[in-house]
């Protein structure tokens, strides 16, 4: 994979779970002025936060987010990547299917986490967290702390975001 360099875009999507406990707002809300911090600083050049129910069916109508794209659209670009990659989502992008006797047929639902981190180059998915690659789990906070070492020192400007190398 390429080494980020000054003319690609880094775009971050912060998706969280709607109706979330205070615990869980108090995190999402710090996160949120982190990216911002990060953005501020030219760390990356935009994140967007997008606001998903806990669950979505994958045979539903797209619903069109803020920019356009369908939650159903994203968790599928998210299950693509991740299989292309060798990389697991399984764990917290929980799939299930759900038979529905007056429809007579059956949907996949996959449930969300309460937060998940999309990284995109030049608006191609490069990462997602939480992910687990082999035993090794990488969370949102990882992502974020590499994030900063790269802004601290210019030597880890090539810093890779585990599990990708961009």
């Amino acid at each position: 994979m390429d080494t980020v360099t000054a003319t690609h875009e880094l775009t971050l999507e912060l998706l969280v779970r709607s109706q979330s406990g205070t615990g869980a707002r108090d995190k999402q809300q710090a996160l949120i002025e982190t990216l911002a911090e990060l953005e501020e600083d030219g760390v990356i050049d935009e994140f967007v936060v997008r606001v998903c129910g806990s669950e979505v069916c994958m045979q539903m109508p797209p619903d069109h987010g803020p920019n356009g794209e369908s939650v159903v659209s994203l968790v599928s670009q998210i299950q693509e990547w991740a299989a292309d990659r060798g990389v697991s989502i399984e764990r917290v992008f929980r799939e299930k299917t759900i038979r529905s006797s007056i429809l007579e047929d059956e949907r996949t639902v996959v449930r969300l986490p309460q937060l998940s981190l999309l990284v995109f180059e030049d608006e191609s998915l490069e990462a997602v967290y939480p992910c687990h690659q082999g035993e090794s789990f990488y969370s949102v906070g990882e992502c974020v702390t590499t994030l900063r070492d790269r802004e601290q020192s210019p030597v880890s400007s090539n810093t890779t975001l585990p599990p990708a190398k961009y």
